[in-house]
């Protein structure tokens, strides 16, 4: 028996990384690897674990439906990316918040968007799996006995779903990860990271892509906000564990014309920008079909062109409105430096005034004394002394006096300035 067929023995009490644990395979350096495998060509790898992060509203939900009739079909997605032909396939779509109702209105906008024929429907609704759980219970995890983070009775009832010997599965989305993920994990990296492993699992057992929708957080959603990994909200394991992150970026514009703003006025701007396995492709300018429920179209020329004048204007009109806010900003400031040195200056003024008065009280008092003393004074020459200190005193008094008038004028005339 060789060295090999003694490692293919079966074991049943070997470790599931056990059949892992040999050395490189003997081609490893004389053979090309395997061509990689995608699911849209060049852009997002076959078989693994990918997100796409927006905020609320901006279409994530209706794009990943026409990316599941792409993948159904063999349709180009948002008539942009091409879903390579070997991935055609089968898809599941798990949405975690809406009901079948809905689920039904989203396929029928992206269908209608998207154009397609009845009989390339039909093939559609034989390969797509809706998985309507909105008031479902549907984590990944769940704590064990010691806190332990497993899988879930979901996780396994739909491990055994995929299972189904059926034609392979080509794509999983998982929409939105918040009902899936549990809330430690977008506040705690190793529950976050147990929870990418979970979906990894998945996609491992199917060979499919696994795609999860995912909120931006706050700072991301401002306008002109550059598009990053670091825009999907919560723990950084997240974006750090998928292999693949794209985001959608809303952004309003004004047209001057109703028509053009209805048509154009809310633009999506999707970025890849994260793949591990390819080159970032560029931003693709998106615009909503407002007759079928928000699905998303690709901007044509004169789109684009109308979308650059609208942000061109909308620049001018930014940068002329931040010169009026620095102009108040400036006004506002010298205001209130001008209080401030107002302030100031009273309460200098203020305090001049009560030392002065209370010098002008101890020279009135000083005054008054020597003049009782001169009066009373029999002796001419003691008296002669008297009251030359007396003219003294009056003089002192006499300038406190006015000093103080001086600083009751300054007072009045910085309260009539207010």
């Amino acid at each position: 028996m060789t060295d090999f067929e003694e490692r293919e023995v079966p074991n049943l009490n070997a470790a599931p990384w056990d059949a892992l644990w040999h050395p490189l395979d003997a081609a490893t350096f004389t053979e090309k690897p395997p061509r990689r495998s995608w699911l849209l060509d060049g852009v997002l790898p076959l078989g693994k674990v990918g997100m796409l992060a927006a905020e609320g509203g901006a279409g994530k939900t209706i794009a990943l439906c026409q990316l599941a009739l792409a993948v159904a079909t063999g349709a180009p997605w948002l008539g942009t990316f091409n879903v390579a032909p070997s991935a055609v396939g089968r898809v599941l779509l798990v949405l975690g918040e809406e009901d079948a109702e809905e689920v039904r209105r989203r396929m029928w906008n992206a269908a209608q968007t998207m154009r397609l024929s009845l009989s390339t429907l039909e093939e559609a609704r034989r390969r797509i799996v809706a998985l309507p759980l909105a008031g479902e219970p549907c984590a990944f995890l769940e704590a064990g006995d010691h806190g332990e983070l497993g899988d879930s009775a979901f996780t396994k009832w739909l491990r055994g779903k995929l299972a189904d010997g059926g034609d392979p599965w080509r794509l999983i989305v998982l929409d939105p990860l918040s009902r899936f993920a549990g809330s430690d994990a977008e506040t705690d990296n190793a529950a976050a990271t147990r929870f990418v492993q979970s979906v990894e699992a998945l996609s491992k057992a199917t060979g499919a892509t696994s795609l999860i929708a995912h909120h931006t957080h706050k700072g991301a959603r401002a306008q002109g906000a550059d598009a990053s990994t670091a825009s999907a909200r919560g723990s950084s394991a997240l974006t750090d564990g998928v292999r693949w992150v794209a985001t959608m970026a809303t952004e309003q514009l004004s047209h001057g014309d109703a028509t053009l703003d209805d048509h154009l006025g809310r633009i999506v701007t999707l970025t890849v920008t994260k793949s591990n396995y390819a080159k970032r492709p560029g931003a693709c300018t998106l615009r909503h079909d407002n007759d079928h429920g928000g699905a998303l179209l690709p901007c044509d020329e004169v789109d684009l062109d109308r979308v650059k004048e609208a942000r061109d204007r909308g620049t001018g009109a930014a940068v002329k409105q931040r010169a009026e806010v620095r102009e108040r900003r400036a006004a506002v400031e010298e205001k209130n430096a001008d209080t401030r040195a107002a302030r100031e200056t009273r309460a200098t003024l203020e305090a001049q005034r009560k030392t002065v008065a209370a010098l002008h009280k101890e020279a009135k008092s000083a005054v008054t004394k020597l003049e009782k003393l001169a009066r009373e004074e029999p002796d001419e020459v003691e008296r002669s002394k008297l009251e030359r200190e007396l003219a003294d005193k009056r003089s002192g008094r006499d300038d406190l006096e006015a000093k103080l008038r001086g600083i009751l004028e300054q007072q009045e005339r910085l309260g009539e300035g207010e």
